[in-house]
């Protein structure tokens, strides 16, 4: 029974305890990890030494400028499968052999063969595995081990493969990623070499194959030509096509020039027929005897005029001359009715030629029509050889670039090794000192986490925690009850009563208990919570003597899990103080000014949960509008927490109805006041309305520290 009442109780870890029992043990640790050192060291110091050694191959293409075959632009790119493969090619069986056959490491000391030691005979005798990895060649078991050795990657974000490969002796550590790197280069150039004399001895009988292909296509072409009557003109056009332009131009002009000739006659014709002049007919005016006509004419003109000048008119002299006049028109009338005549002429000869034109276009149409049928299947023969001849061409450049390489020996390979591996300075394994140290600090915080564990298996690292009625009350407590058992109204039997204990007041009982100098603080937190209303204002006549009434009440109602903010209004910010340790801090005022948000202006008081917000820095020139906000702002703590307590110091009815509803509960102190004055203040407040006056006596100095249950 006294194990199960053991377990019934509360135990927690003794950290202190533990780390005491661990320093007690500090030299059989110490010992420990020592002797750790001292066996890894020996271990380590045995071990055969392993040496590394790489040789990095870099994957691109070596074709040369001068070299490179005519049909590629030489930026030929790898990508990551590309070069995968070829990592693939250096750790393949066949080039592992091949090193293997070069250096001769079937005779080495480090891949002798383990099957010829009394432990393998035994393993060969009694294990069917062992017997078979007996019948294994020394060429396949040398390989083996390489495998287990060698490691090829890919170094990260470019196209280098790392051959990297370790050994007991040094100079094979050298040597074989080196003789691995040598045959790949050999192993690829040979692949080359062999896959230009196949294409070499592919090629030219298919050259020689296509020669004869194209000459007999070339040949089909020209017959056909011949025999299709299609002959070709300049620029390689064919004849008929030629021809049938040329006429085709040619009666279109005749067309033009008899139409041309047409018009002039229906010209001179009607000017003549009008009896209107013909001097704008161009036709007219260039022919020679109407030119000289009309010299004459004009001569008379002019002699008339000089006679005029000294001649009358009807002079015989003027009138032969003017006879002569309509001679000369008449003449030249004449004249242009010759030009008619001889334009009418030629726009008959104009009309022969259009019919003979014709004829021959109608001819030519139709050996056209016909040229153009043979010319489509003129044309399939010329494709046929053109694509003939276009691959003997790219077959001839490819023969010629491969027998070339063949004949030259020239073979480039798309790898060099940019990397030989070097003779290793040091092994890579062990490390001994690393490793011993590594081990010894392992051992050491191996030892503590045992004996950490040891004491949480065996219970010693855990104490009991005696029950709360088996913990020393507090002298602060104490205080409390004996406050709590002299109070008027309450039964002694009451006494033991924690604030937690205490009943929930209701406002009728706040009055009932109610003695000479006012209720105590802890009562009146218990008739705020019955009343449930979020805002209280506090009062103390006495101005600091009673200020601590705010604060005290605020951590009562704090530490009975409520939410309470702490509005500062205290001339000397004497609350703030003793709440929060300063008073030099925004606020209130920071706020209603727009200097500072709500938020940054809300402190945690440093004994409690309560939250204060301090009364800031008071710009006077804006004082008044500040104050228009102070309501808007209060009405958000409301909101926000479940009592605003505004702490007024030594305010009058106006001061308190700045900050004050009508459900709002005032609290009067009337520590360092009389209490008439106190009570007057009170009876002053209920007249005015606030029913929930509450006067309460603090007994509490101002450092008083709430302990609540």
């Amino acid at each position: 029974m006294a194990g199960a009442s053991r377990l019934s109780e509360d135990v927690d870890l003794d950290i202190a305890a533990m780390l005491a029992n661990v320093w007690r043990q500090k030299w059989v640790l110490l010992l420990l990890t020592f002797l750790s050192g001292a066996l890894l060291y020996i271990v380590f110091s045995q071990l055969e030494p392993r040496y590394s050694a790489t040789t990095r191959i870099l994957i691109e293409s070596r074709e040369s400028v001068f070299t490179r075959p005519g049909d590629t632009n030489g930026t030929q790119q790898f990508d990551r499968e590309a070069i995968g493969s070829q990592m693939q090619i250096i750790a393949s069986d066949d080039l592992l052999l091949q090193v293997i056959e070069k250096l001769d490491l079937v005779n080495n000391r480090e891949f002798a063969s383990s099957s010829s030691s009394t432990l393998g005979l035994l393993l060969s005798a009694f294990v069917p595995q062992a017997s078979t990895n007996a019948n294994v060649t020394p060429e396949e078991r040398v390989l083996g081990v390489i495998r287990k050795r060698l490691a090829t990657y890919i170094a990260e974000n470019s196209r280098v493969i790392v051959v990297e490969f370790w050994a007991h002796d040094r100079t094979l550590a050298r040597d074989l990623p080196n003789a691995i790197a040598d045959a790949y280069l050999a192993s690829t150039r040979e692949d080359r070499a062999e896959s230009n004399e196949a294409a070499t001895d592919w090629l030219g009988p298919e050259v020689q194959d296509l020669r004869q292909r194209v000459k007999d296509a070339e040949a089909k072409v020209a017959e056909f030509r011949t025999s299709s009557d299609m002959l070709t003109g300049t620029n390689n056009a064919l004849l008929a096509n030629q021809q049938l332009s040329e006429v085709s131009s040619e009666l279109s002009r005749v067309r033009a020039e008899r139409t041309a000739a047409e018009a002039k006659i229906d010209t001179i014709r009607s000017s003549l027929a009008n009896g209107t002049s013909i001097d704008t007919i161009p036709e007219v005016l260039a022919s020679p005897l109407v030119q000289s006509l009309r010299e004459k004419q004009v001569d008379i003109q002019a002699r008339i005029s000089d006679l005029s000048s000294t001649l009358l008119p009807n002079h015989p002299k003027i009138r032969a001359l003017r006879s002569q006049l309509p001679d000369y028109d008449r003449q030249i009338r004449q004249a242009a009715g010759n030009i008619v005549k001889s334009l009418e002429n030629a726009v008959s000869l104009a009309r022969k030629q259009e019919e003979v034109l014709v004829q021959e276009v109608n001819r030519l149409k139709a050996e056209a029509s016909r040229v153009a049928e043979a010319e489509v299947e003129l044309r399939a023969l010329e494709r046929d050889a053109a694509s003939q001849r276009t691959l003997l061409e790219s077959y001839l450049t490819r023969y010629r670039e491969a027998n070339s390489r063949q004949s030259r020996d020239y073979v480039p390979v798309d790898a060099r090794i940019i990397s030989r591996a070097t003779l290793p300075v040091s092994a890579y394994f062990p490390k001994t000192l690393p490793m011993v140290l590594g081990g010894m600090f392992a051992t050491l915080l191996l030892g503590i986490v045992t004996s950490l564990a040891i004491q949480l298996l065996n219970g010693s690292a855990l104490r009991r925690v005696p029950a709360m009625g088996e913990m020393d009350v507090p002298e602060r407590v104490v205080a409390e009850r004996a406050m709590i058992a002299n109070a008027p109204g309450l039964a002694p039997e009451h006494a033991d009563l924690t604030i937690a204990d205490a009943p929930r007041a209701e406002p009728q009982s706040a009055t009932a208990d109610n003695d000479s100098d006012g209720f105590s603080i802890k009562f009146a937190a218990q008739a705020l919570e019955g009343i449930g209303r979020s805002r209280v204002v506090i009062v103390t006549p006495g101005g600091d003597e009673g200020s601590p009434a705010g604060w005290v009440l605020a951590r009562y109602l704090a530490k009975r899990n409520r939410s309470v903010a702490v509005v500062d209004l205290t001339g000397d910010a004497i609350t703030t103080r003793a709440m929060l340790g300063t008073s030099d801090l925004p606020g209130l005022f920071n706020v209603l000014a727009g200097r500072a948000t709500l938020v940054e202006t809300i402190y945690e008081d440093r004994e409690s949960s309560a939250h204060v917000l301090p009364a800031g820095k008071i710009d006077s020139a804006g004082a008044s509008a500040s104050l228009d906000r102070l309501k808007d702002l209060l009405a958000q703590l409301d909101k926000a927490y479940d009592y605003t307590l505004v702490d007024c110091g030594y305010a009058g009815l106006d001061g308190i109805a700045r900050v004050a509803r009508e459900d709002t509960v005032v609290v009067v102190s009337t520590a360092g006041s009389d209490l008439s004055s106190a009570r007057a203040l009170e009876n002053d407040l209920r007249n005015s309305g606030y029913s929930e006056a509450i006067l309460v006596r603090s007994e509490e100095p101002a450092n008083t520290e709430v302990v609540a249950a």
